[in-house]
């Protein structure tokens, strides 16, 4: 009977709130505004919009087309980073209008005031302004090691490319380039990512709360969509380093005006360093090793803008790296010779389309193909001498293994706005993925008088998953200041002998307190089930990836966050403080027995299961944006602890990124109008180690011994921290009103020596520094 009331109550208060908003937007038109670029026409998918007399905002979506409410004569002030803000007034009886912004040549690193509104949404759309401040390892900008400045985010090691978000691991964020699904986003081992901040329009990254569009991943979801081409004029930029090198260019296909391209390329100039000496060492005319290194990336989309109201849009990404390892020797004046080669190659391909049906529906298309492989391939000659050192026997060993996994997704949604101030969105997708990994050895011994040969050939070839998904979001302004947010992503994932529905609801509540401050609480639920396996093997980072089945489950998280944001007028701009608590299920873990890449083969024997990580944490940020000073302060105090039935006596213990205090700082001088001064400085915590200095002899007889391990990840490192120093000059050519800049960087500026390793010597254990104090220089110019 309870219960029933309390049912029927819920109605009438639901109803009630829907009757009292579209009430209160009865007489208020519902109005679309597109953004876009006054200078080449790209859409501006960071803008936002806000009435300046009700104060109510809408932010833009991806093709640039914010929605809002207004009477006839209020006041719509438009805003986008980088970009002079312009004002709209409604008309009467006018529902679509047109914001051509235009850039601030030259412009300081400026935050609007109003952005704090998108991070109480649970978005953090990072401006491409900043992300191109922060200079990385080789003195180019990074993407991914930019989203290290927010609060709750790190990388792991130094130097890496990874994403660790809120006691996450790396496989457990959705990193999307556009619409398609990235397996890998990293060069040279991890230290620098793929993403060419050139050809990127923009990015936005969740980590607490995002729409039901986005499933399939516990930790955050990163959104990368790549800019269109300039459909008036060509144009283009070139940008060389000490490194690496890179350029864009873009323009118009047709004398209309509605169809452009655009092409990124970027290289290294690592290899050429060693390159004369590996010919000498591949051709015999020397001995020795070397190393030798190389990758590149390309880039391409084309446009095309059917009529005002629809468009479509096609993009190709294609990276390569190959890492070698040449060493030819003699030993016992016999030839002694090994080659390795490493490698990872991305392709990714994303078709496009959209249709504004009107100014209160629109619809979305979407058609991917993705695929990551990474192999190793490795191959040792030596000779076998009598004892007067003649040659009796040439031995020959060859190891090779490979790794793919590929995606192929398709996704049809759509978008509404009501009449009063409620918003929804819908649609369904499908995604078929597949994996597949090969190990070949085999070993060759000649002699004056036999022959012999053995091989060896294992292969996981898992069954092809396939994951069916409808998903709902919407949002309801329940009064001016209140904002409700919910959703539901339905998602049926399948094997061939395994089948589970998996439910992922959310929901937020925004609480506007004041044009400047809000208040948000939320709650996520996710599921995956595609989980990676990695491990370290002959200083190569491995990655083999498992789809959920009969006994490995899919891995579920829950998740609470409050937070509160908050912009002022003098001092610092913006501040936000944010809490949570995550409690993630059916995690593994693998070990790799031994350094044979041949023992992945059995991973079952090695892999944990049913594993639990709890993580929670306080999150803050300061920001001071005006101009010429930018600085910011992340500051994150968290604690993450797993627990496994078979590992460590069933004991929960510290996650291997558990890093109790993260602080960045990034301070940003504008001494001039065309000279920039740039410091950041890193702390975290040293991370968990599993470390012991006691050995046990199994076998007095041998000298056999083996480590006492007390507990897993029971010791720390020291702890990191580093300052890096970026000078950058830019100004505009005399002649053609082109861009130039030169820069100049230093990363780890005061030489700190950072542990990266623990190795072993002579019973001791002794850690290994990689980085030290690396100058370097780059150059551009616009085309």
């Amino acid at each position: 009977m309870l219960e029933c009331i309390a049912y029927r109550l819920a109605l009438i208060l639901a109803y009630s709130i829907v009757f009292y908003t579209s009430l209160s937007f009865v007489r208020a038109q519902n109005i679309q505004i597109r953004v876009t670029d006054e200078k080449d026409k790209e859409v501006l998918s960071a803008a936002l919009a806000q009435n300046q007399r009700t104060g109510q905002y809408g932010l833009a979506d991806e093709q640039g087309l914010i929605h809002i409410h207004g009477l006839s004569g209020d006041s719509v002030e438009v805003h986008c980073l980088g970009y002079k803000d312009t004002t709209i007034i409604i008309e009467k009886k006018v529902s679509s209008y047109k914001a051509s912004l235009n850039p601030m040549v030259l412009a300081p690193l400026i935050v609007s005031e109003s952005l704090h509104k998108k991070a109480a949404q649970g978005l953090q759309s990072t401006p491409m302004k900043f992300l191109t401040s922060v200079p990385g390892l080789t003195g180019e900008s990074d993407i991914l090691k930019s989203l290290w400045f927010l609060p709750g985010v790190s990388g792991g090691k130094e130097g890496y490319a990874h994403l660790f978000v809120r006691g996450g691991q790396q496989d457990q964020n959705l990193i999307l380039y556009d619409g398609a699904t990235l397996f890998n986003i990293n060069h040279l081992g991890g230290f620098i990512s793929l993403f060419h901040t050139e050809i990127i329009q923009n990015v936005d990254f969740y980590k607490s709360y995002w729409p039901s569009a986005y499933g399939g991943r516990l930790s955050s979801v990163l959104n990368v969509s790549t800019r269109n081409g300039n459909k008036d004029h060509f144009e283009g930029e070139v940008d060389i380093g000490l490194l690496t090198a890179k350029t864009s260019i873009s323009g118009p296909l047709s004398t209309n005006g509605q169809t452009s391209f655009s092409v990124g390329a970027r290289t290294t100039f690592i290899d050429l360093i060693f390159l004369p000496r590996r010919i000498r060492i591949a051709n015999h005319k020397t001995h020795g090793n070397i190393p030798g290194y190389t990758f590149y990336d390309l880039n391409a989309k084309i446009d095309h803008q059917i009529n005002e109201n629809q468009g479509l849009s096609w993009s190709l990404y294609h990276g390569s790296d190959i890492q070698l390892g040449h060493s030819y020797e003699f030993v016992n004046k016999a030839p002694n010779e090994s080659i390795k080669k490493y490698g990872l190659r991305n392709w990714t391909s994303s078709l496009n389309y959209y249709w504004i049906r009107n100014v209160q529906h629109s619809f979305q298309f979407h058609m991917s193909y993705s695929d990551h492989s990474n192999y190793l391939k490795g191959t040792n000659e030596y000779a076998d001498t009598d004892f007067q050192q003649n040659i009796i026997s040439t031995i020959h060993t060859a190891r090779a293994s490979n790794n793919d996994i590929y995606s192929v997704k398709a996704r049809a949604s759509g978008r509404y706005y009501g009449t009063g101030n409620m918003k929804f969105r819908y649609g369904l997708e499908a995604e078929h993925i597949g994996y597949q990994f090969r190990f070949d050895r085999t070993e060759q011994i000649q002699s004056q008088w036999t022959e012999t040969e053995d091989s060896f050939t294992g292969r996981i070839k898992q069954d092809p998953s396939f994951t069916f998904a409808t998903f709902f979001d919407s949002e309801i302004q329940l009064v001016p200041s209140l904002i409700l947010k919910g959703g539901l992503r339905l998602s049926n994932f399948s094997s061939e002998n395994f089948n589970q529905w998996l439910p992922e609801p959310k929901g937020m509540l925004t609480w506007n307190l004041s044009p400047r401050s809000s208040l948000n609480a939320s709650f996520n639920h996710q599921a995956q089930p595609v989980h990676l396996i990695a491990y370290n093997l002959e200083g190569f980072f491995i990655e083999n990836f498992l789809t959920s089945d009969q006994n490995i489950r899919p891995s579920t998280s829950d998740q609470w966050s409050l937070g509160y944001f908050r912009t002022f007028d003098e001092g610092i701009d913006n501040f936000s403080v944010e809490t949570f608590y995550k409690k993630q299920d059916n995690i593994l873990k693998y070990f790799l027995p031994q350094s044979d890449i041949q023992n992945i083969l059995k991973f079952q024997d090695h892999l944990h299961s049913n594993g639990e990580t709890k993580s929670y944490g306080l999150e803050m940020m300061v920001q001071k944006t005006s101009d010429p000073f930018h600085g910011s302060l992340s500051y994150t105090w968290s604690q993450t602890k797993s627990t496994f039935p078979t590992l460590n006596q069933g004991k929960s213990f510290p996650s291997d990124f558990d890093y109790r205090h993260l602080i960045n700082t990034l301070f940003i001088y504008h001494m001039k109008h065309d000279l920039q001064l740039s410091f950041q400085w890193t702390y975290q915590t040293g991370r968990p180690i599993t470390w012991s200095n006691e050995e046990v002899r199994s076998n007095p007889l041998t000298g056999t011994s083996y480590e006492a391990l007390p507990g897993i990840n029971n010791e720390r490192l020291p702890a990191y921290h580093r300052m890096d120093i970026g000078l950058k000059k830019e100004r505009l050519s005399d002649q053609n009103n082109k861009r130039r800049w030169f820069g100049i960087n230093v990363y780890n500026a005061y030489f700190q020596k950072n542990p990266y390793a623990l190795v072993r010597q002579r019973g001791q254990w002794k850690i290994r520094s990689v980085f030290p104090l690396i100058p370097s220089i780059n150059f551009g110019f616009e085309l």
